[in-house]
C-alpha cells in the first residue's frame, strides 16, 4: 500500500533522517547537493578560502550531467546549488542549468552578480531556475567592496539584482531573488542598512548567516581574527538584530532560519547542541576536482565512484560520526534538519497536520498504520545495531 498523503510523505522523510543519522547510515538522501562547478572568482572575499584552493580543477560538463543523472534517480527531495568559486565564469553554465531543470530537480544558483548583465539577464530568468542567490555584504561601498576585494563591486552587484527583479516583473515568473549576507565584524554596523537595501530593491528574500573561517573543514576552523565579531562588539550586533527583529516584522522579506539571537550566541561561543546541530544526511559538496564531502574531509569521488557509493564508504561513515560529535555549532542551515531532531516532536507534528489534513478516515487510518509499521521496522534496526 502506497500512500501519497504529504503529511505521512513528511513522516517518512523525517524518520529517514533522524535514523539515519542515529545509526550512522546513508538511510535518507542528501537535501542539500552543493556542486562547485569550479573554483575560479572574479572577486577575492576576505571571508572565502575556495578561491585559493583546486583553482586548476573544473568538472567536466559531463560528469556533471552524470552527477545530475545519479540525483535525479533517487526520486528523492534533493536540491541542487550550483555555485563555486563564481560559476557563471563557466561558459557551459546555462547548459548545466537546463539539464539539470529538465531532469525535475530544484536547482538554484549563487553567484556575486558580477558577471549578470543585459545580454544574458533573459536567460537566467527564463532558465527555470528556482532560486538565484546573490551576495551583498555591506550596505555602503566603502564596505562590501573591501569585503569582497574589487572596487566597484556593490555598485555591480546591485545593477545585476535590478536587472534580475525588473526582467522577473516583465516576464511575470521567474527565479525567488534572494540576497545573501554573511555576517562579520567588517559589517556589523550595516546589517539593518543592508536589510532596508534589499527591500528597495524588491528581492524576495534577504538570509543572514554567521561568518566561517574555513568552508573546507568547519570542525577544525578557529574563531579568531579579524573576521570574528570580538566580545566587545557584540553590543552592536545585539543593537542590529533588535532592528532585524523590528524590520522583519513590519517589513517581512528576512528569513530568520533559526532564533537570530543566536548569532550573539555563536560570537560569545556559548551556542551548544542542544541549540543547533547538524544533521549529517543533509548535505553534500561535490569539489571541481570530483572529491565528495561533507564536513570533516572527503569520502569518495565522482572520478571512481557513483554518489551512492561515495556514501557508504568507511570514510563517509567516519565523516558522519565526525559531525555526529561536533562541538562546533556552525549555524549553517544546509547541515541542519531540526525538524528530524526529536522523535517525539517528529510524530506530534505529523498527528497533528494529519488531523488537520482533508483526506478520508480511512486514509487517516491507513497512515497511522503505516507510521507504526515504520517506526517499528527503524526501532528494530536500531535495536539490532546496539546489540552488534
Amino acid at each position: 500500500m502506497k500512500l501519497k498523503s504529504p503529511e505521512y510523505k513528511e513522516l517518512e522523510l523525517n524518520l529517514s533522517y533522524h535514523f539515519g543519522a542515529l545509526l550512522n547510515k546513508p538511510l535518507a538522501k542528501p537535501h542539500w547537493i552543493y556542486i562547485s562547478l569550479l573554483h575560479k572568482c572574479n572577486l577575492k572575499c576576505s571571508m572565502c578560502g575556495v578561491s585559493k584552493i583546486l583553482t586548476q580543477h573544473q568538472l567536466s560538463l559531463e560528469e556533471v550531467k552524470r552527477i545530475i543523472d545519479e540525483i535525479s534517480s533517487w526520486k528523492f527531495d534533493s536540491r541542487i546549488q550550483l555555485t563555486g568559486g563564481e560559476p557563471l565564469l563557466r561558459k557551459d553554465i546555462f547548459q548545466i542549468i537546463d539539464y539539470s531543470t529538465n531532469a525535475g530537480l530544484t536547482t538554484e544558483l549563487v553567484t556575486n552578480g558580477m558577471l549578470i548583465n543585459k545580454k544574458n539577464v533573459k536567460t537566467i530568468i527564463k532558465s527555470k531556475l528556482q532560486g538565484i542567490a546573490i551576495s551583498i555584504d555591506g550596505a555602503t561601498p566603502k564596505t562590501h567592496d573591501s569585503i569582497r576585494g574589487v572596487k566597484g563591486s556593490l555598485k555591480k552587484t546591485i545593477e545585476a539584482v535590478k536587472l534580475l527583479v525588473e526582467e522577473k516583473n516583465k516576464q511575470k515568473i521567474g527565479p525567488q531573488i534572494s540576497i545573501w549576507t554573511t555576517i562579520m565584524n567588517q559589517n556589523i554596523e550595516e546589517l539593518e542598512e543592508i536589510a532596508i537595501l534589499a527591500k528597495e530593491l524588491d528581492v524576495d528574500c534577504l538570509v543572514y548567516h554567521p561568518v566561517i573561517l574555513s568552508q573546507t573543514d568547519m570542525q577544525n576552523t578557529t574563531r579568531e581574527g579579524s573576521l570574528w565579531v570580538p566580545k566587545e562588539r557584540l553590543i552592536i550586533l545585539k543593537d542590529q538584530i533588535d532592528k532585524l527583529v523590528s524590520f522583519q516584522k513590519k517589513q517581512g522579506i528576512i528569513a530568520f532560519l533559526h532564533d537570530p539571537y543566536w548569532f550573539i550566541n555563536y560570537f560569545e561561543r556559548t551556542i551548544t547542541k542542544k541549540d543547533w546541530k547538524c544533521n549529517p544526511l543533509e548535505f553534500i559538496d561535490i569539489g571541481p576536482n570530483g572529491a565528495v564531502q561533507s564536513c570533516g574531509g572527503d569520502f569518495g569521488s565522482i572520478k571512481t565512484m557513483s554518489l551512492e557509493d561515495s556514501m557508504n564508504t568507511r570514510k563517509a561513515e567516519a565523516s558522519r560520526a565526525l559531525m555526529k560529535n561536533c562541538q562546533k555549532p556552525c549555524l549553517q542551515t544546509c547541515w541542519a534538519r531540526p525538524e528530524a531532531d526529536d522523535l517525539e516532536k517528529i510524530f506530534q507534528t505529523f498527528f497533528r497536520r494529519l488531523q488537520d489534513s482533508n483526506i478520508s478516515k480511512q486514509e487517516k487510518k491507513n497512515c497511522l498504520q503505516k507510521s507504526l509499521d515504520l517506526l517499528n521496522k527503524y526501532e528494530s534496526m536500531s535495536k539490532k545495531a546496539l546489540t552488534k
